[in-house]
C-alpha cells in the first residue's frame, strides 16, 4: 500500500512537471519583445531558428523573446539539472493594429499609423526610408 502511494505521488509530480514543460504556443509580434517568466531557474535556452526569433536571458527566471521575422520556431529551456522546464512553439506574427499595407503591382509598402502614417522600416533596419508621411482617415476613428 505504501509503495502504491509513493508511486502515485511520484506520478503526480511527473505530470505536473510535464504540463509546465509543454506550454501553449507563444505569439510574438514582429520587431517586438515578449517577456517570459520561467517556472524554475534556467541553465540553457535554445531557440530552433534564430532568424525567426532571438532570446535574451534577463536573469535565471526571466527571458526576453524578440520576433525577428515571420514564422514558427521552437523554444526549449532547461534547468540546472538538465530537466526541461519550458518547451513551446514561438509564432512570430504581424501586428495588424496601427498598420496599413499598400499593394502596388508586385511591391508592398507597409506604414505604421497613429495620427499620421509613416513608412515602416523593415526588419529592424536603420536609416531613413525617404518616404514622406501619409495622412490616413479611417471610418472607424471617431471625429473630434
Amino acid at each position: 500500500m505504501r509503495s502504491q502511494l509513493t508511486f502515485a505521488a511520484a506520478f503526480a509530480a511527473f505530470l505536473a512537471m510535464a504540463s509546465s514543460a509543454l506550454a501553449l504556443p507563444l505569439v510574438v509580434h514582429i520587431d517586438q519583445n515578449a517577456r517570459v517568466t520561467l517556472p524554475g531557474t534556467a541553465r540553457d535556452v535554445m531557440i530552433g531558428n534564430p532568424s525567426i526569433a532571438d532570446v535574451a536571458i534577463l536573469d535565471g527566471h526571466n527571458i526576453l523573446i524578440l520576433g525577428k521575422s515571420f514564422g514558427t520556431t521552437s523554444l526549449m529551456v532547461t534547468d540546472l539539472r538538465g530537466h526541461v522546464i519550458l518547451n513551446t512553439q514561438v509564432v512570430v506574427a504581424a501586428q495588424d493594429e496601427g498598420r496599413v499595407s499598400l499593394y502596388r503591382g508586385g511591391s508592398v509598402q507597409t506604414f505604421a499609423c497613429a495620427q499620421r502614417c509613416e513608412q515602416a522600416v523593415p526588419g529592424g533596419s536603420s536609416g531613413s526610408t525617404g518616404a514622406s508621411p501619409v495622412s490616413v482617415t479611417s471610418a472607424a476613428t471617431p471625429s473630434p
